[in-house]
């Protein structure tokens, strides 16, 4: 049994009235909407702060299971309403290849290393 439905859509050019109807409907229907790439769509952040803020005041009737997620890089154009009202979250890349390297490896465990042991030896050999 599935708990909750998923929708995300990358914004930027001309999907903000997509993104509005996928918001509009799932508010209803109780499911989770991931809007990536917010700092693409700078013209339609108004819209987005409006619908945020007459979910957040009540004018728009809301499913309790409703969750709206939204990504951005910092933009001035990111309305600052809809971040004061917001759990925040933030991810800083390391400094250099080498730091990136070893974090996204850093997961990873010995059993993966084994069988994918050809592919490493490579990476090892020419990038490291």
């Amino acid at each position: 049994m599935n708990l909750f439905s998923y929708k995300g859509i990358s914004l930027g050019q001309g999907q903000g009235p997509v993104a509005e109807d996928m918001i509009s409907k799932s508010v209803v229907a109780g499911e989770w909407v991931f809007l990536q790439n917010c700092h693409l769509a700078a013209s339609w952040m108004i819209n987005m702060e409006s619908i945020v803020k007459n979910i957040n005041e009540g004018v728009t009737p809301c499913h309790n299971n409703f969750r709206l997620f939204l990504s951005s890089m910092p933009a001035r154009t990111f309305p600052v309403s809809v971040l004061q009202n917001s759990v925040k979250v933030t991810s800083e890349p390391p400094k250099g290849i080498r730091a990136n390297v070893k974090r996204a490896f850093i997961d990873i465990t010995p059993t993966f290393f084994e069988t994918h042991r050809k592919f490493f030896s490579y990476f090892e050999r020419e990038f490291l």
